[in-house]
């Protein structure tokens, strides 16, 4: 009777299945065949995986062996055996299974029911490339080394960035103890969002558990793993009894499923956020005025935003595009759209004593030259009735370059503050003056 209820309750976790993160409104998620399986059938599938690891042989004392990866009864299988009983050289073989190329990519959702093994050696589930690595568990069935006692209860997980080699890795690691039952006494569904270069979402059985951010930007695509290693550090090496029981050195993985986000059909792409006109003066203390951005196209279907000013002192922004007159100065205030993180800017400009009429007659006299800015430098020259002013750059992100506070009314400002070829805004500005001009960097 107790067989009989073991594997109706295989049968029914093998069913089991949990919702990706909420997908914008104009977006749904789509399955990555090459890196989705159900692994029914008696064999593994080599249209999409290899039963060895494509460039490294395993931990040592530990290899990978291809004949200790197997498909049946609907689970992929991973054992770990004896092959030295002397316990010299390379005495553990493993076991690893790897998608046939980098498949995985940044913005996928992938998960995977996994059942660990009680062994004391990692049950695996990870993505890498050449530079970066998402793990997204390295869990321990049955550590033997008393200081890693109740760590079967853990989910860890990790992030390496070793774009200057493994020497000057950054890793963020992290573990939970949230498993119930432990790993290795039941299934449990691991999943792993890359949601962008730098976060990385976690979640176990369809709930979010922890967001990590990368050690640098993760751009590349990766492999996806499947593996069982030992290590000679901390946790402790599994017991040669463990290796030959067949209850125990088996990791299971019931299924994995991976996702990518698409545009539904008959949605509309956002294409552009811009501003008509690109700046504005309050000239009241306390001012309000609402931002409306131009999205473009105008039927886009996800015309939803988020709102950030760079000066809040100045002009701070609400979420609903409401900004505020504070103190005399200027803001750039940068739109984002939901779908697709297009942007666009306006510049504020607070101005208690003068309007955008008098502001224009003074534009006159603030000279920019060269413009197009083409050589190695460019001036500004300021005839103007003020003593210190400041002349701030920024990009058409908002992003500010160069920030001066000067007395000056020549400057020459060297080109390489401009970082790259595009569009700047010069804002020159005091108490009782401000004047905004456009420029260009070829």
């Amino acid at each position: 009777m107790r067989i009989i209820l073991f594997h109706l309750f295989i049968l029914f976790i093998s069913f089991v299945s949990y919702a990706q993160p909420d997908a914008s409104p104009e977006k749904h998620w789509v399955k990555v065949e090459e890196l989705t399986d159900e692994f029914e059938g008696s064999e593994l599938d080599d249209s999409k995986w290899l039963n060895y690891h494509p460039y490294w042989a395993g931990r040592p004392p530990s290899t990978f062996k291809r004949e200790n990866v197997s498909v049946s009864g609907g689970f992929l299988k991973l054992k770990s055996t004896v092959a030295n009983y002397d316990q010299q050289g390379n005495w553990v073989h493993s076991a690893c299974v790897s998608s046939k190329t980098k498949a995985m990519k940044p913005g996928y959702y992938s998960e995977a029911r996994i059942k660990c093994p009680t062994l004391s050696m990692t049950g695996a589930y990870w993505f890498q490339g050449s530079y970066s690595e998402i793990d997204v568990i390295e869990n321990f069935g049955a550590p033997t080394a008393p200081a890693f006692a109740g760590h079967e209860t853990h989910m860890k997980t990790n992030l390496h960035y070793y774009k200057d080699g493994w020497e000057n890795d950054v890793s963020t690691p992290w573990e939970g103890d949230i498993l119930e039952p432990a790993c290795n006494e039941t299934f449990f569904t691991y999943g792993v969002w890359w949601k962008d270069a730098e976060t990385v979402i976690f979640y176990l059985d369809g709930k979010e558990v922890h967001t990590s951010k990368t050690g640098g930007p993760f751009n590349e695509n990766m492999y996806m793993f499947f593996d069982m290693e030992t290590f000679t550090w901390g946790v402790g090496l599994p017991t040669i009894e463990s290796l030959e029981d067949s209850t125990k050195n088996i990791q299971y993985v019931d299924w994995v499923r991976t996702y990518k986000m698409e545009y539904k059909p008959g949605s509309v792409p956002v294409e552009g956020v811009h501003f008509d006109p690109d700046t504005i003066v309050l000239k009241n203390r306390g001012e309000t005025r609402i931002l409306l951005p131009v999205i473009t196209p105008n039927d886009a279907t996800n015309q939803n935003v988020s709102w950030k000013s760079d000066n809040t002192g100045v002009a701070p922004v609400k979420p609903n595009g409401e900004v505020k007159a504070m103190r005399s100065g200027t803001a750039t205030i940068t739109c984002t759209s939901d779908d697709g993180n297009k942007q666009g800017n306006i510049l504020v400009i607070v101005d208690y004593t003068t309007d955008l009429n008098a502001l224009k007659q003074k534009e006159g006299m603030v000279n920019i030259f060269p413009n197009p800015v083409k050589g190695d430098s460019f001036n500004i020259n300021v005839a103007v009735e003020t003593r210190d002013y400041t002349v701030k750059i920024s990009d058409i992100t908002g992003k500010v370059v160069y920030q001066k506070l000067t007395a000056d009314k020549s400057l020459t400002i060297n080109r390489n503050v401009l970082g790259s070829k595009g569009i700047y805004l010069v804002t020159i500005y005091s108490p009782k003056f401000n004047v905004v001009r456009k420029i260009s960097c070829y």
